[in-house]
């Protein structure tokens, strides 16, 4: 695996790939506290397309670490699936069943091959019942953090 420091224009250094276009760092993406996520659909959807995604290239010999959490709750005791996506192909499931909050957290490694990722958190419901992601404030929105690091 080879990587390069390189000095920021602050002073630090910036860890990169051989190729110097991707740095090591963490990235957090999170809800607009401006109103409840909710679905009621089967099949996975996004969350949310603007503010809970996140592209990148993840290089060969690096890894990604995402984590997701988030609170939901639903309108009757069904099965209810989050995932953590890349472009669409779910990467981890975690499920939940019942009708009070409940707190979700869970996390991937992804193993690095060269290419662009998209990584997104999706939803879904079954029998069509109601799955309500919180995101009524600035400190209840459903969480997605993404740490991009050399690793083997």
């Amino acid at each position: 695996m080879e990587q390069h420091n390189v000095g920021g224009t602050d002073g630090n250094i910036l860890i990169q790939n051989a190729l110097q276009t991707v740095t090591m760092g963490m990235t957090q993406k999170k809800g607009t506290g401006a109103g409840n996520y909710t679905t009621t659909s089967a099949t996975f959807v996004d969350i949310d397309t603007t503010n809970l995604s996140f592209a990148t290239v993840v290089p060969t010999g690096w890894k990604a670490l995402i984590t997701f959490s988030a609170t939901a709750t639903m309108n009757v005791s069904a099965n209810a699936n989050f995932a953590i996506t890349d472009a669409g192909t779910g990467l981890i499931i975690a499920g939940i069943t019942g009708t009070t909050n409940q707190i979700i957290s869970f996390q991937w490694v992804f193993a690095g091959d060269g290419a662009s990722h998209t990584f997104k958190p999706q939803y879904s419901i079954a029998g069509g019942n109601t799955l309500t992601a919180f995101n009524s404030a600035a400190n209840l929105t459903p969480v997605m953090t993404v740490l991009l690091l050399p690793s083997n």
